[in-house]
Parts: C-alpha cells; sequence; structure tokens
C-alpha cells in the first residue's frame, strides 16, 4: 500500500485538477487498487488511493469509462461516485476526507450501467467504510480487519479545498442528450470559534450534448451524521431545494468549536423536477466525535 504525500493544499488541489484533465481522459493510471472491468457490453476501470492533509487522510476513488459511445452510470457502493454518470471516454473521481490514519484494501462493490449490474471494485477504505461495506456489499461478504487508528485533528487552520466534477443528465429519461457537467470547489473556511463549509460552482452542458438545462436542477443537502441539527444550521441561510443554474455559492456556517472536531459524512443532491436524485458530491463537514 502506497500512501502519498503532499506537503501543502495548493499541491493537493492542483494533482486532482492534473488528474481529471483530457490528457488522463477514460483512464485512472495512478492508485494502489487499479482494475480494468471488461463485463458484458461495458469496459472501465476502477482506481483509489490516500493523501496526507496535514493530520487528515484524503480517500480518493475514480472511475474511468473506456466507451467512446456510451455513458456509464454507476454506483461504487461507500466509495462514490453515487448513482452519478460517467461520460464516454471520460472520468470521475470523488474524494473524501476522513480522520482515519490506518486505510486498507476493502473488497468493494459497483453497480455500473441501467440494468443495475454488479461487479468487485476493490477501494481504499477506512474501518467505517469497511463497516459499512460489509452492511451494504450487494457483490459478497466483506473481511473486516481489527485495528485502526484516529486523529482529533479540529478544523485545519488554513481551512481545505478540493475540486469537483461531477456529471449528471438534467433530464433523466433522456440522459445522453441532456448530459450536464459540474465544475466546482467544496471546503471548509474556520471562521471566529466557528466554521463555514462552501461549495461554489459552474454548470454547462456537457460537450456537444444539445439540450442540458442547469435550471431545471435543485440542490439539496444530506448529512448522515447528526442530521437534525445540521440540517437546522443549513436551512437558517439556504431554501431546502437551491435551484442550480449555471453558476453559484451555496454556503452555511456551523457553530462549533472548532479545535475538536472530526470529519462527519455528508452530501449534496442534486435533484430532478419529479424528484429523483441524479447524482451528488461529498459535503465538507465537521463535528463532534461519536
Amino acid at each position: 500500500m502506497i500512501i502519498f504525500q503532499h506537503a501543502t493544499l495548493p499541491l493537493l488541489v492542483g494533482s486532482l485538477i492534473a488528474f481529471a484533465s483530457p490528457s488522463n481522459a477514460a483512464d485512472c493510471p495512478t492508485g494502489d487498487t487499479r482494475h480494468e472491468h471488461h463485463v458484458g457490453n461495458f469496459n472501465f476501470v476502477t482506481n483509489s488511493w490516500v493523501e496526507e492533509v496535514g493530520k487528515l487522510r484524503r480517500y480518493v476513488s475514480c472511475v474511468g469509462n473506456f466507451d467512446r459511445d456510451t455513458d456509464l452510470l454507476v454506483t461504487w457502493h461507500v466509495a462514490g461516485p453515487k448513482g452519478t454518470y460517467v461520460p464516454s471516454d471520460d472520468v470521475a473521481t470523488e474524494p473524501r476526507m476522513s480522520n482515519d490514519l490506518n486505510p486498507r484494501v476493502v473488497n468493494g462493490c459497483i453497480k455500473y450501467g441501467n440494468l443495475g449490474d454488479y461487479t468487485d471494485a476493490q477501494f481504499m477504505g477506512s474501518t467505517a467504510d469497511e463497516a459499512e461495506n460489509a452492511q451494504d456489499n450487494p457483490c459478497a461478504e466483506a473481511n473486516i480487519f481489527g485495528g485502526h487508528e484516529l486523529a482529533k485533528p479540529g478544523i485545519p487552520e488554513d481551512g481545505y479545498s478540493d475540486q469537483v466534477r461531477v456529471f449528471f443528465p438534467s433530464n433523466p429519461d433522456k440522459p445522453r442528450e441532456t448530459m450536464l457537467e459540474i465544475n466546482g470547489m467544496i471546503g471548509i473556511a474556520a471562521k471566529d470559534g466557528a466554521f463555514e463549509s462552501y461549495f461554489t460552482y459552474s454548470a454547462h452542458k456537457y460537450k456537444d450534448r444539445p439540450d442540458g438545462d442547469p435550471d431545471n436542477i435543485r440542490v439539496r443537502p444530506r448529512f448522515v451524521t447528526a442530521p437534525e441539527s445540521y440540517y437546522k444550521a443549513f436551512f437558517e441561510n439556504n431554501k431546502e431545494l437551491i435551484p442550480l443554474g449555471y453558476k453559484g455559492n451555496i454556503v452555511f456556517k456551523v457553530s462549533e468549536a472548532t479545535s475538536s472536531l472530526v470529519p462527519v459524512t455528508a452530501y449534496y443532491e442534486f435533484i430532478s423536477p419529479d424528484d429523483r436524485v441524479l447524482g451528488s458530491i461529498p459535503m465538507p463537514m465537521f463535528g463532534p466525535e461519536r
């Protein structure tokens, strides 16, 4: 197992930008669990790796679509992406922050295609990932290893930011014609004994797809950990369903003692007019250790 180390956050974000560039389209060459999947009529690759970010760890998963004529709908259980498309000859990555300092290979599972077929897809994960995977793994029972080392980092003094790129259709019944691409920055900023979580983005039609419409999409939060308190904080300054549009900035403030917090699980979900979840991205969130 290799843990890639980066000295500064700018270098970290730069590595993600380079990785997602067109020169590396359709492949996930860097990582510790690379696996090419040639299943039925589908051809794609998965990979994952872990990076040091101060006292935290950045767990990253990647899916590349080798097919030039078919968009790939995928849900990689636990690791991500979840319920999101990877356009033909392109790649999608998903970063997750954790205070688990002991990453290991998890025998994961990925659902692919419109018929919902499954295949094995290992990923670098944490102790919590292993436990979740054991409960929700359609492919096989996971092997759980004992022992883990957790950090209690608090909010990084300089904050944290990460680039995200996600694809989904504005009309799920016409995915190819209405495919959208969202490019944005997610992050945390510590301010006056509290912190702000933010998502700044632009949305546009993917390449030459003619009919994608960001104005049809709404964004909503999903808090897996302590949802009641975080929903309350979020709705003080935001609507329950936020119009996506072509650009935006979603911010909310959480009043917590920042020195003792750890990462908690949360997402932004993209919602169709008929209330279907089209895709999601991680939301940077910190909270008390539970």
